[in-house]
């Protein structure tokens, strides 16, 4: 893995099912990295805490995947410069 390769964590909630969704973003474009379903409880709450730690740190201003794409596309097309 690249230095510069960033990664989101997203949550997708469907039912009574929770899935997370690994997205690499890259300076003009964001891959799908991996998926996968939490199977259990503990894993999901392990997840989610880690999600809203971020959160009110480094993602305190951000409030869609979007923003969070355009704000990391444009960290990385500061450091290439």
């Amino acid at each position: 893995m690249k230095k510069t390769d960033l990664y989101i964590l997203s949550k997708v909630i469907h039912a009574l099912h929770i899935y997370f969704v690994i997205l690499e973003v890259r300076e003009t474009y964001v891959l799908l990295w991996t998926a996968f379903l939490s199977e259990y409880r503990h894993q999901s709450q392990k997840k989610l805490k880690e999600f809203e730690v971020w959160k009110q740190g480094e993602g305190s201003d951000i409030n869609t995947p979007d923003e969070l794409i355009a704000m990391i596309q444009e960290s990385i097309k500061k450091a290439r410069g």
